[in-house]
């Protein structure tokens, strides 16, 4: 309802606006779609506008919703859109949550419950709990009262049975935090052959517009320490250091993750990938690049957590 009367009178939590790479890059100016532009190309001014519209249209619009549900409904097992996280405020009622983790064993039962493949000779209903107790995993059980914001994790399987009429404002976002879950629900979803309809819009578009602009950020921070950089071996290290001290290694191993997805996708012939290029931009370049950048980081990281470990164990 974002583009609705109503969506001027509810606004997400900090935390989700803040971290939402929609909100941080999807481009929203004529000077962010320049940006883009593969080096040696030049591009018209009219070009660049029209694309820009085009852009405006296009914008994944999933950070707002108004649920309203009737005491005694029940919505089953799930993983949200593209492993989304979520933030979900309770405006009134009640409503109690089944959660599982997104473990690797427990995503593999999922899918194959949810794609009716669980292995089971009858059509008869199996309920995901049951096979999740079963092979070992656990369920949580939250309730979440008037008043109460909830935010899901990224990637968390989660069931919803509302005992009193509830009305609920909510949204989805993906963020950087949680990278290399989000692209295994995305391939998950693709591989089970969920409708378009129902994916997060634009998924692929909006992932490489995140690398170009990591790029950016880790470009900048080299130039903000050019007087320490020399043409030598000493340089390439120092380079790599800052990037490596600005950045977790989670989110540098997450930006690895998109790197090997991204260039999957700029040697794909398929039409749902191509048509999701950013115009203008190189995307086999792109993805070169940020392989290449996040390789050399994480096995820096590597290679000093191993140290550190042999020095704690002298």
């Amino acid at each position: 309802f974002s583009q609705t009367p109503l969506g001027t009178l509810v606004t997400e939590p900090k935390l989700a606006r803040d971290v939402d790479f929609v909100n941080l890059h999807w481009p929203k100016t004529l000077e962010d779609v320049r940006k883009c532009v593969g080096r040696g190309h030049r591009v018209a001014a009219d070009e660049l506008l029209d694309q820009l519209e085009e852009l405006k249209n296009d914008r994944p619009r999933v950070t707002k919703y108004c649920l309203m549900s009737a005491a005694g409904s029940y919505t089953d097992f799930h993983i949200d859109f593209g492993g989304t996280a979520v933030w979900y405020h309770l405006f009134s009622g009640r409503k109690i949550f089944y959660f599982i983790e997104p473990s690797p064993e427990n995503i593999k039962i999922y899918s194959k419950w949810a794609t009716n493949a669980s292995g089971s000779k009858t059509s008869t209903y199996e309920f995901l709990p049951d096979l999740i107790l079963a092979a070992g995993g656990e369920v949580y059980e939250v309730v979440l009262r008037k008043g109460q914001t909830l935010f899901i994790p990224s990637g968390w399987m989660h069931a919803v049975f509302t005992p009193e009429d509830s009305l609920v404002f909510g949204g989805n976002f993906v963020h950087r935090h949680s990278l290399e879950m989000q692209l295994n629900i995305y391939r998950l979803e693709r591989q089970m052959k969920v409708g378009m309809d129902f994916r997060f819009p634009n998924y692929q578009k909006l992932m490489w517009f995140c690398a170009w602009d990591f790029l950016e950020e880790c470009n900048r921070l080299r130039r903000r320490n050019r007087n320490i950089f020399f043409n030598d071996k000493v340089t390439d290290q120092l380079k790599l250091q800052i990037i490596c001290k600005t950045y977790s290694p989670h989110i540098l191993k997450g930006y690895k993750a998109l790197a090997k997805e991204l260039e999957r996708w700029a040697t794909s012939k398929a039409k749902c990938t191509t048509e999701q290029y950013p115009e203008n931009m190189n995307v086999l370049a792109l993805s070169a690049q940020l392989g290449e950048l996040m390789k050399e980081c994480v096995a820096y990281v590597d290679k000093e957590q191993k140290e550190k470990l042999r020095l704690l164990r002298k």
